[in-house]
């Protein structure tokens, strides 16, 4: 948050309305809530910080709720609610305990979203609350601008406590959930307290529900076994296996696809995507786990447990398409297992300018052509004169090869989607299988 032009701290959406939480000595007063700027994603894409998110500005003021200065704490009400695509937090009502685990994700110094999860001075090496009376306190790092930070419990994603003090000899500190939801008392939004079920991620009332559906065979491979739990919000595959379910949708440039994924046994290629026949494609399935390299590979990173996507769609393909597909391909040993759940396909709001927004001009570049594409190894130009200059641009928007002449070698590029864009300001796609 950017209070007044000038201010930095950290708030959080409490409840399914549209609120968001933050400290007193942050926002004080009704002049300081109408005079705030609320940027979401305001993060990076990758746990080493080189690639950086989409910043969304979703208000530039706010309605006093309720503010208490001796409790520290700030509740605003925002003239959109942007929970749907969002998520929110809840309070837990049971008191926090000494040595319950906890993080700490917050903006310190202003910077992009940084998560505090250890603790150099605990024996488990881990955040956690080591003093508990009318506040709790915690050796985790916080900085100035961490200010309204959620003290999560790492147990169930519930908020134990509202950051507002640090660099304290004694530790940083927090003051109690319980004290604050009963100072809120009736002005608490729906969903603040004790919702576990969008602690710590979205909300997933709108989630697809695989009861409503008929799991369909998608590609020719397709010889695995699927099922469904979780009362519906949970798709199993396993032993190579390709489903799908009649999914009509038209994807456009801000089409969002998020789900949850695990895999207990890695397999070939475990992915998701939209298409229009049962025929599997290379351009069309997002691949995020597997031996084989095929598929848009940009979120081949899942390492273990359960991660989180969010798949900006639009940015890969657009179109009306009549199905979604889930894979677990594994056709050389039988043995993959892909879990997909939580799963949601929504629109975001206007997106900002990223370099792949060169797509829309694809299809007008008429003049400019390639082909085979897909490609494997020689890719031809066609309408680029030999002393035209192009780059050969990935996903992200990095230069990975550049060039003249009528031919480039895409064997030394990996599986994927990528854009060629000449000096005199001409674009077109190809796809390297």
């Amino acid at each position: 948050m950017i209070i007044g032009g000038t201010g930095l701290c950290t708030g959080w959406l409490i409840g399914d309305e549209g609120h968001l939480m933050t400290n007193n000595h942050c926002i004080g007063n009704a002049s300081d809530a109408a005079s705030v700027e609320f940027q979401f994603n305001y993060e990076f894409e990758d746990c080493n910080g080189s690639i950086t998110s989409r910043t969304d500005v979703v208000a530039t003021t706010s309605t006093l709720v309720k503010t208490n200065s001796l409790l520290d704490y700030t509740l605003v009400k925002l003239p959109v609610n942007p929970t749907s695509e969002y998520g929110f937090l809840s309070f837990r009502s049971d008191i926090p305990k000494v040595g319950e685990r906890i993080y700490i994700p917050q903006h310190p110094g202003g910077r992009r979203k940084e998560i505090s999860v250890k603790d150099d001075r605990s024996r488990s090496g881990f955040a956690a609350i080591v003093r508990n009376g009318d506040r709790i306190t915690y050796q985790s790092d916080t900085e100035r601008g961490s200010s309204g930070s959620p003290v999560l419990s790492f147990d169930d994603n519930l908020v134990v406590a509202l950051h507002n003090t640090g660099g304290c000899a004694s530790g940083n500190g927090g003051n109690r959930n319980d004290n604050i939801i009963a100072d809120i008392g009736s002005l608490m939004p729906s969903g603040g307290v004790d919702n576990g079920g969008s602690g710590g991620g979205n909300p997933c009332g709108d989630c697809i529900d695989f009861d409503d559906y008929t799991l369909d065979s998608y590609s020719n491979g397709d010889n695995g076994q699927a099922t469904i739990s979780d009362g519906g919000s949970t798709l199993t595959i396993a032993n190579n296996g390709w489903k799908s379910i009649d999914l009509g949708y038209t994807v456009t440039r801000n089409t969002i696809i998020e789900f949850d994924f695990s895999s207990s046994s890695q397999g070939e290629i475990h992915g998701i995507g939209f298409d229009t026949d049962a025929g599997a494609s290379a351009d069309r399935i997002f691949k995020v786990h597997g031996t084989q390299d095929w598929g848009i590979t940009d979120f081949d990173n899942y390492s273990g447990g359960t991660k989180s996507y969010r798949i900006e769609v639009g940015d890969f393909y657009t179109g009306t398409f009549d199905r979604l597909f889930f894979a677990c391909d594994d056709d050389a040993n039988g043995g993959g297992v892909s879990v997909f759940s939580n799963v949601k396909v929504y629109e975001s709001g206007a997106k900002a300018s990223r370099a792949l927004d060169a797509k829309e001009a694809i299809e007008a570049t008429s003049d400019l052509g390639v082909y085979p594409n897909p490609v494997k190894d020689i890719l031809y130009l066609r309408g680029l004169d030999a002393d035209i200059f192009y780059q050969v641009l990935n996903s992200v928007g990095e230069s990975v090869m550049s060039g003249t002449g009528d031919r480039l070698d895409a064997k030394v590029l990996k599986p994927g989607i990528y854009i060629i864009r000449t000096q005199d300001d001409r674009n077109i796609r190809f796809i390297k299988d």
